[in-house]
């Protein structure tokens, strides 16, 4: 994805006090898949804005929605394996616990955020047509994230192998 967003002023005006909150700023320091959670958060927030202005949903609350969906600050990459699936499940009541204590947020945007895991977590089903885009947009980059990183720890050790059999 290659949108030049500092340059879409909409967007960023929608969503400047979630980019400005110090809090937001501390998620570039927690890994996500292939990079980091403030980064995924971006790509996800944006892509769903674009499809949802083509769509003609409330891309606001798309955008804002999108961007605090994974608004939790534990690093899933620190914790075994029961920890890390706990967070899998539990993270979108701390991402909407952590949103609602620091942001207004309406009843889409809460939507988004707790229903950014279905069917996964089948307990929190999309109410509206803005958190099944932000769903499913989630899920795509996610699996594109997740690819990325796997590729790259893939092409690493097969270097490793080579160049230790030489």
């Amino acid at each position: 994805m290659n949108f030049d967003i500092l340059n879409d002023k909409e967007y960023i005006e929608i969503v400047s006090d979630i980019l400005n909150s110090d809090n937001f700023k501390k998620l570039k320091y927690i890994k996500h898949h292939s990079s980091n959670r403030y980064s995924h958060l971006i790509r996800v927030s944006y892509a769903s804005y674009r499809l949802a202005l083509k769509e003609d949903l409330d891309y606001k609350s798309v955008a804002r929605g999108a961007l605090l969906h994974d608004y939790f600050f534990t690093d899933n990459t620190k914790l075994d394996r029961e920890g890390r699936l706990h967070v899998l499940f539990n993270h979108p009541l701390h991402a909407l616990y952590n949103a609602k204590k620091e942001f207004k947020l309406n009843k889409i945007e809460e939507d988004i955020i707790i229903s950014h895991m279905y069917p996964v977590n089948i307990s929190w089903k999309p109410k509206y047509k803005e958190s099944k885009l932000v769903d499913k947009v989630d899920n795509i980059i996610s699996i594109l994230e997740f690819s990325n990183y796997t590729k790259r720890k893939l092409k690493n050790f097969l270097f490793s192998f080579i160049y230790n059999r030489v």
